[in-house]
């Protein structure tokens, strides 16, 4: 995994969850239109909790591990 921090306003709920809003990506502000998914990996895969969200009608990934966010870069980005 090339992992990449990135910054992400979030909203934390009364339950304990995290709810992500706005993430900022080189330089820019991109909203989360919305979350579609929240899942730990079972085989190790990632670390912290993974997050299917819709960001320009696409649906991406976003991870959280403690109080770190994240995104993996494909390989060609990370170099």
């Amino acid at each position: 995994m090339n992992r990449k921090n990135i910054e992400v306003i979030y909203e934390q709920k009364g339950n304990g969850r995290y709810v992500p809003l706005r993430l900022k990506w080189e330089g820019k502000e991109h909203a989360v239109e919305r979350v579609l998914h929240t899942c730990r990996s079972v085989d190790g895969e990632y670390t912290g909790t993974r997050y299917t969200v819709l960001i320009h009608g696409e649906e991406k990934y976003l991870y959280r591990d403690g109080n770190d966010w994240y995104v993996d870069l494909p390989e060609e980005a990370a170099s």
